[in-house]
């Protein structure tokens, strides 16, 4: 019996450790990002079997620590964290994929009311779901999404003006993708919703350049929101935040799976393990709240997250300040 339980421990660990090594496997790629997605249960995984290895021996112990501590560490990822509100303008936002098949709409149409969000971001919102815009409209006047099936599944809904929005697929992979651009009102702020495929089907990261080319010559502050299929550590959200600046809001919370991919049904095996569905923003943009919503009968579950925009400070305030400067700086120059 003895030789059998260390032999399977033995072979956890061989799997673990060949599975930490395809996570780590240099440039953000399909395989090297799938299995990263899983590094926590790498790391509670070689943490189980180190406890084993304390009956089994030191060295099978320190081997399942050394693993859950790799995988812990690789978990590191860049971070826009809750801080307490300054002066600068509120925005609530909120996320969500509504899962296709899944006839839902009365319980997002409370979720949103409950919440009060000013601008909302949905993904997998096919034809058939259309009629939630309507439903919708007296609070959320300025929308867009794909009025056809197969153009795109995403949609953006706002209660502030914009000044153009487009949503459409973008890249080889067919990204679904829809922005907005907002005046002064917010700031010149530009927020776009996208989901992305699976690292193991597409290239995620071709699929947010292409994402990114609409974004890059923004104005102002920018949101990127939706369902990125790729955990915060992953090495294409590693990447494009360095690249690019934006970063994820919040902690870790697990926004997926809820429910059954498919049927929208209750498993065994429906309990939110990974956290694959973010809001991430640019450096000006303060997080002062971020929490997961409750189950709307989708796979995955709903983001809320409250965020303060730097102000806007108007030109004749710059000219005043200026003014100011220089008459002070004239007087200390006139003693």
């Amino acid at each position: 019996m003895a030789g059998l339980v260390r032999t399977c421990v033995i072979l956890g660990l061989s799997a673990i450790a060949a599975f930490t090594l395809l996570a780590s496997m240099g440039e953000p790629a399909g395989l090297s990002d799938a299995f990263s997605t899983f590094r926590l249960h790498f790391a509670f995984g070689a943490s189980a079997i180190a406890l084993m290895g304390l009956w089994l021996g030191r060295v099978t112990a320190i081997a399942g620590l050394a693993l859950a501590f790799v995988n812990l560490l690789a978990g590191d990822h860049p971070l826009s964290p809750v801080v307490p509100p300054a002066n600068g303008k509120p925005l609530k936002v909120m996320t969500f994929n509504t899962l296709y098949r899944v006839e839902n709409g009365d319980r997002i149409i409370s979720e949103i009311a409950r919440h009060d969000p000013d601008i909302v971001f949905l993904q997998e919102q096919v034809v058939g779901k259309q009629w939630i815009y309507e439903r919708l409209k007296t609070r959320y006047p300025f929308q867009v999404y794909c009025r056809r099936v197969g153009e795109c599944d995403t949609a953006i809904l706002s209660r502030y003006p914009w000044i153009s929005a487009e949503a459409k697929k973008v890249g080889r992979d067919g990204a679904s993708f829809a922005l907005a651009r907002f005046g002064a009102e917010l700031n010149n702020l530009t927020v776009a919703t996208v989901h992305l495929k699976w690292p193991q089907y597409s290239s995620q990261l071709a699929q947010l350049a292409r994402a990114w080319d609409h974004l890059k010559d923004s104005k102002g502050e920018i949101i990127l929101a939706g369902d990125f299929n790729a955990v915060p550590w992953s090495g294409t959200l590693r990447t494009f935040s360095a690249n690019t600046g934006l970063r994820t809001t919040g902690g870790l919370a697990a926004t997926w799976p809820a429910r059954h991919h498919r049927t929208g049904r209750p498993c065994l095996w429906c309990v939110p393990q990974l956290q694959i569905d973010h809001v991430l923003v640019s450096s000006g943009i303060r997080v002062t709240a971020a929490a997961v919503g409750k189950d709307l009968g989708s796979d995955h579950l709903p983001v809320h997250v409250e965020l303060e925009l730097p102000m806007l400070v108007s030109r004749t305030a710059n000219a005043d300040q200026f003014v100011a400067t220089t008459c002070g700086i004239c007087g200390a120059i006139g003693h």
